[in-house]
C-alpha cells in the first residue's frame, strides 16, 4: 500500500513540473502558485526560488491569526493586495502574539525580493529566536 502512494506522489510530481531544477541565479516568468500564497515578485513576473519564503510568510501568518494577510472578493483583487504590500498587525491576535514571531513574519513578508532572501540566511543559522 504505501509502495503505490509513493509512485503516485511521484506521479503527481513528476506529471505536474514540467523541469524539476534550475540554475543557479535563475529567473522565472511565469506565474504560478495559488492566489493568497503568491509573491508580489510571481506577480511581477520576475523571481527566483527564494519567493518560496513569501509563501512561508503566507502560511505562517494564517497559523498565527487563522486569517490570511492578504484578502479580496475576488482573485485580481488578492493580487492587487499582495501588490500593495499592506499586512495588517493591530487586529486581534496580534497583539497578544510574541514580537519574535512578528518580526519573523514581517521579514518573510517583506514585498522587496532582496530582504525576503534574507529567509535563506535564518534557514541556515540557528534559530535567532527563543
Amino acid at each position: 500500500m504505501i509502495e503505490k502512494q509513493k509512485q503516485k506522489v511521484k506521479h503527481w510530481s513528476l506529471k505536474s513540473y514540467p523541469r524539476l531544477s534550475w540554475f543557479p541565479g535563475e529567473v522565472f516568468k511565469d506565474i504560478v502558485g495559488s492566489a493568497y500564497y503568491i509573491a508580489p515578485e510571481v506577480l511581477r513576473r520576475r523571481y527566483r526560488p527564494e519567493a518560496d519564503i513569501w509563501s512561508l510568510g503566507v502560511m505562517l501568518y494564517i497559523l498565527l491569526s487563522g486569517v490570511p494577510p492578504f484578502w479580496a472578493e475576488s482573485e485580481n483583487g488578492v493580487f492587487k493586495a499582495i501588490l500593495r504590500g499592506r499586512v495588517d498587525f493591530s487586529s486581534k491576535p496580534w497583539p497578544s502574539i510574541s514580537p519574535q514571531a512578528k518580526d519573523l513574519v514581517k521579514k518573510m513578508l517583506n514585498s522587496e525580493p532582496c530582504h525576503v532572501y534574507w529567509g535563506i540566511w535564518w534557514m541556515k543559522s540557528p534559530l535567532q529566536y527563543q
